[in-house]
């Protein structure tokens, strides 16, 4: 090896040329080594960064999963389209809420729940009780699999914001999973649901931006709020194997109308839901069918024998038809400033001839391409064209307000000039000035132990707040006075669940004054004693010296003392040192032909001892809450809410209701009641007259039957009339033959009678008077309506209740709609929206701006 020393040429020591070579080399590889650690420390490559984090993002959502048991996917009200983002709810309603849910990595048996509370987590009460009620439902999930699940919820009756809050709760072992919540949208109280159910539903997104979808509004006056408010929510549902539709009726009260387009319902209906869209359309709902299309899928369907006509034969609509010569005269909005234009029809429209049913009529002046029937209180309407017919959405002069008026049965309006220069649309009849927003004129379902004196519409009030008064200032700097819309008290409109309108009160009342145990009077008690003392001393001594054992008669003298003890208490209905009783006013609503009542009962429960009670019912349609028992109850301080469990899965189930020691509590409960038979108008087969039949097996009292006149023939000088039966007993009939007679307007229609009929009962009634007032006041029956009310006196099955009581009484309040009056001509609107657009696009010199 070299030396890496040498000599220079003054013979000093010095590196040789390989040595500074190498000494270089090792200098430039270190200085690499340096370089490269340093800039992988401070400079990434940037696709090696993202490769970095996906794969480590990768591993984030594998470990989660790993953790993650079960999927619960956001709930959604029915009805709704498929994964709404904020499901609407209708407060004061219950509403059949779905939500799907999958156990990830092994099979799962428990229960699920959902709570309605506010933002801060607390589930909103039941009004005026110490109690809120949680949806329950046992819930089998198998491992990997989804499953959908209905469950029936209470809305509460609030317009702050709601919460949807779902958990889980495996059996056994006390897990619970919380899956967060779901924000839910209160609908206004006008508000109501349009549900489109068809086989292609987008062939009718034109009707989200009708008039009477959607109604303009640019105020009355400068004060006012300009948005357009929605009163139909328009849900667009197609077919498959399972449609998005609630199978209870009182879960449909949110709807107001549902158009049906060529659907099977032998495919995707359940039997539940066509009951239930029966019982609907029965007390109120609107049926639209489009009947090219639909008709001949109907027949032998569960909607066959309501329908208004049968398909009689294809025909062509074409321009020069009879009937689009009808709908020209009659619905087209002509006036001097919008003359209005036509229907043109571009090429022939495919149609069906409709042949009437019996009971159908066609709607006036439309060529009977739209015939009606009257089912109960609602009505299903029948199209001989396509709805959805391009022409005829195209027809701007005429459509809105041909489908306003025939297609939906809606009140005909008026557009006039707004406050900022846009268009208003208002009533036309003067009657319903300041009803613009109005629940009663958007859904025609009633129920008469729900919609009795409710407030149901806006109302317009100045802005009193300092922060917003003199804040606004027209041209001439004059203050503005704000005016706003103020909601009425009830929030949920019409159909929803009522605990203080005038039925529940009145309910209530009677319930307060015959609740709670039942004392013995004091001829009871001398009855009973006189009956003892004669069993243990004279009966006793003669049977035992008859047989020569006189001293057998001190032996059997507490064996009598016992029986007699026993037989007392059985008379009397008392238990030795604990009693419960149990008081039950209903009232049953029937709707002309119908088998299906609407059966509301008010339950009193008395307990001596602190009580948990549970109620259960195979009745799928039960809805079951506490009831307020007094409208000034308030909350003690420090006490907190109890939870109490809906339950709707075999049967229907109110569990964990604790009633405290000597106390009264209240329920209230609804559910449809199948009849044996209708209480009916029919025919004598022997003398052909009319008469009124009992077919149910109810035995019927303080029968009464009265009729409202209609406006026309109120005009002609007909008041309320009314007659008097009397009894009618289940399988009887009574003749219409006797002519009715008009009632005093200044007293309750049969008051007396009833008073004098009560006084050959031989036990005491519950006083329903009250509710016999509401019944026949004539503020709350239609015109044309002919009416029975009767009561039953006993508590109708259906409703099980445990512990049970000892003492049991009940009575049932019966109104039976017997025949309603043929529905009014529709009338066409006043103008069109063109009509005033036109006006204000003309050169106004008069006007002044009074907006800066």
């Amino acid at each position: 090896m070299p030396d890496p020393l040498e000599l220079d040429d003054d013979g000093n020591t010095t590196w040789s040329p390989w040595a500074i070579a190498a000494a270089a080399l090792l200098l430039l590889l270190a200085g690499i080594i340096v370089v490269g650690t340093l800039r992988g420390c401070f400079f990434v490559d940037p696709q090696q960064a993202a490769k970095a984090e996906e794969v480590k993002k990768k591993k984030e959502d594998e470990k989660k999963k790993k953790k993650s048991d079960f999927e619960l996917r956001p709930p959604i009200v029915l009805p709704s389209e498929p994964k709404t983002p904020l499901p609407l709810a209708k407060p004061g309603h219950w509403q059949t809420v779905r939500q799907d849910m999958r156990a990830n990595y092994r099979d799962f048996v428990g229960d699920s729940r959902l709570t309605v509370t506010d933002t801060k987590g607390r589930p909103y009460p039941v009004e005026k009780t110490p109690f809120h009620v949680r949806a329950a439902r046992p819930v089998l999930l198998a491992k990997a699999r989804v499953k959908s699940t209905d469950t029936t919820l209470f809305i509460p009756e609030t317009s702050q914001p709601m919460r949807l809050v779902p958990d889980l709760e495996e059996r056994g072992l006390g897990f619970a999973l919380n899956q967060g919540f779901t924000p839910l949208t209160p609908m206004p109280s006008y508000q109501y649901h349009f549900v489109i159910l068809a086989k292609e539903p987008t062939r009718y997104a034109f009707i989200k931006s009708l008039d009477s979808v959607q109604p303009p509004f640019d105020g009355e006056t400068e004060a006012d709020d300009t948005q357009d408010p929605v009163l139909y929510s328009v849900v667009q549902l197609a077919t498959g194997r399972s449609i998005s539709l609630p199978d209870n009726p009182l879960t449909w009260t949110s709807t107001a109308y549902l158009l049906w387009d060529e659907v099977d319902p032998g495919d995707p209906l359940s039997p539940e839901q066509e009951k239930a869209i029966l019982d609907w359309v029965h007390w109120g709902g609107q049926l639209i069918i489009n009947g090219p299309d639909s008709l001949d899928l109907l027949k032998g369907s569960f909607l066959e024998p309501f329908l208004p006509a049968t398909n009689g034969g294809t025909r062509k609509i074409e321009a020069n038809d009879p009937a689009i010569a009808q709908l020209n005269k009659h619905w087209l909005i002509s006036t001097t400033k919008d003359p209005g234009e036509p229907l043109k029809v571009n090429s022939p429209w495919s149609g069906i001839t409709l042949k009437l049913h019996p009971d159908a009529k066609p709607l006036p002046n439309t060529g009977e391409l739209l015939v009606e029937r009257r089912v109960g209180r609602g009505r299903i309407v029948v199209s001989a064209m396509q709805l959805s017919e391009r022409d005829l959405i195209n027809w701007r002069s005429g459509f809105n307000s041909l489908f306003n008026a025939c297609v939906m049965r809606r009140e005909p309006r008026k557009f006039i000039p707004g406050a900022f220069g846009d268009v208003t649309l208002m009533w036309k009849n003067d009657k319903f000035a300041g009803h613009r927003l109005d629940a009663a004129l958007n859904t025609h379902l009633r129920y008469f132990a729900r919609d009795l004196d409710v407030d149901t519409s806006y109302q317009f009030q100045d802005v009193t707040d300092p922060a917003f008064l003199n804040q606004q200032f027209n041209a001439a700097g004059q203050p503005v006075t704000l005016r706003e819309y103020r909601p009425p008290t009830n929030a949920g409109g019409l159909g929803a669940w009522r605990d203080f309108n005038a039925t529940a009160v009145a309910a209530r009342d009677a319930l307060r004054k015959a609740a709670g145990v039942e004392v013995p009077g004091s001829e009871f008690v001398l009855l009973c004693l006189g009956a003892y003392l004669v069993v243990l001393v004279p009966i006793n001594w003669v049977i035992f010296r008859a047989i020569g054992r006189i001293e057998w008669a001190w032996i059997a003298a507490p064996i009598i003392a016992l029986i007699g003890t026993w037989v007392i208490v059985q008379r009397a209905q008392l238990d030795i040192g604990f009693v419960r009783a149990h008081t039950e006013i209903g009232i049953l609503e029937q709707q002309p032909e119908h088998p299906r009542a609407h059966l509301s009962r008010y339950t009193a429960l008395y307990a001596s001892l602190s009580t948990t009670y549970d109620f259960q019912s195979e009745n799928p349609t039960t809805l079951i809450a506490p009831f307020p028992r007094d409208v000034n109850f308030q909350m003690l301080i420090g006490e907190g809410l109890s939870g109490v469990d809906f339950q709707r899965y075999d049967d229907v189930r109110l569990v964990g209701v604790p009633i405290s020691s000597n106390s009264t509590g209240m329920i209230h409960s609804e559910q449809m009641h199948t009849l044996d038979g209708p209480i009916r108008l029919g025919k004598s087969t022997a003398l052909g007259n009319s008469q009124i039949e009992n077919r149910s097996k109810l035995d019927l009292h303080s029968v009464c039957v009265v009729y409202k006149p209609t406006t026309a023939e109120a005009a002609r000088g007909r008041r309320l009339e009314g007659r008097w039966i009397g009894s009618l007993l289940a399988g009887q009939s009574a003749s219409t033959t006797e002519r009715m007679s008009s009632l005093p307007e200044n007293k309750v229609a049969f008051e007396d009678e009833r008073k004098s009929e009560t006084n050959t009962f031989r036990t005491p009634q519950l006083d329903l008077e009250t509710m016999f007032k509401l019944a026949l006041d004539p503020k709350y029956i239609d015109e044309g309506e002919l009416r029975l009310v009767a009561r039953c006196d006993e508590v109708l099955p259906g409703e099980t209740i445990s512990p049970a009581a000892s003492q049991l009484r009940g009575a049932t309040l019966v109104v039976a709609h017997l025949a309603y009056s043929p529905l009014p001509p529709p009338e066409k609107d006043l103008n069109t929206r063109q009509d005033i657009k036109r006006t204000n696009d003309k050169p106004d010199t008069d006007s002044v701006d009074l907006f800066k």
